[in-house]
């Protein structure tokens, strides 16, 4: 059987994957806790510390970026590299990144979109994470 590492982006979890493992019976479907992990390395390391030896590597928004770490630190374990609305690039250097996390910032809170803080609503927390990962106080790893 295949296996597929589907890495969540941030705030979220499994929950953001459901519809894609119920969909791929055919395929062995991993989907990481980055748990309380603070760097993308760290949270690649732990993705890849619970990987089977190849997989297929997707990851969406800054599972993304995770993905692509995971592909720096192991490239002979990354069978394919699917990357879903996510960037590739870092936010530029001085008042120029600043203005783009704050534009990032502005979108999630207008009125009608998606809240991109767990602390924004229960909506929000439907669609994107379990209702029990709102109340995690350890570090746990999840797989399907």
């Amino acid at each position: 059987m295949k296996s597929l590492l589907l890495l969540p982006g941030l705030l979220c979890d499994d929950a953001v994957w459901r519809d894609q493992v119920a969909s791929l019976g055919d395929w062995r479907c991993l989907v990481p806790d980055y748990g309380l992990a603070d760097s993308i390395e760290d949270m690649a390391a732990r993705a890849l510390d619970k990987a089977p030896e190849r997989f297929v590597l997707a990851g969406h928004s800054m599972g993304g970026r995770v993905a692509l770490e995971i592909y720096r630190q192991a490239p002979e374990r990354v069978c394919q590299l699917i990357l879903l609305d996510t960037g590739y690039a870092g936010r530029p250097a001085g008042d120029a990144g600043e203005h783009e996390k704050a534009a990032g910032w502005r979108c999630c809170s207008r009125p009608g979109r998606p809240a991109c803080a767990p602390w924004a609503g229960p909506g929000w927390r439907a669609w994107c994470i379990r209702p029990a990962s709102t109340t995690r106080s350890s570090s746990t790893t999840s797989w399907r």
